[in-house]
């Protein structure tokens, strides 16, 4: 199925797939934009087929822990860090796809 959406401020095909959720690995980029983007890396990741990574919108809704599950302050991440992100089973079919961060765990 295919479903046509507006992606900040972009038509996008987006994907849906239920083996999906959560994801682990390096910050590789940064945006300066809002909401924030992450580009999120690994072998895992570019294992199920997502050479590029994946790009996690990390919004006022998204909640971020430490490895404590503490709280954790969005302006405190930074490139490089190892993260697990919990996800949306949606995601635009760009290459690297984009979606939306729900919890980000500090690892």
């Amino acid at each position: 199925m295919v479903i046509l959406i507006i992606f900040i401020g972009i038509t996008e095909d987006i994907v849906c797939d239920s083996d999906i959720g959560e994801f682990t690995g390096q910050v590789t980029s940064i945006s300066d934009t809002k909401p924030l983007i992450i580009l999120l890396e690994s072998e895992k990741i570019r294992s199920v087929g997502y050479d590029k990574g994946i790009k996690f919108m990390v919004s006022k809704q998204t909640t971020i822990v430490n490895p404590n599950d503490g709280s954790y302050d969005i302006d405190d991440l930074q490139e490089n860090m190892e993260l697990k992100i919990f996800c949306n089973h949606v995601m635009t079919k760009s290459i690297p796809p984009i979606t939306q961060a729900n919890l980000i765990r500090v690892l």
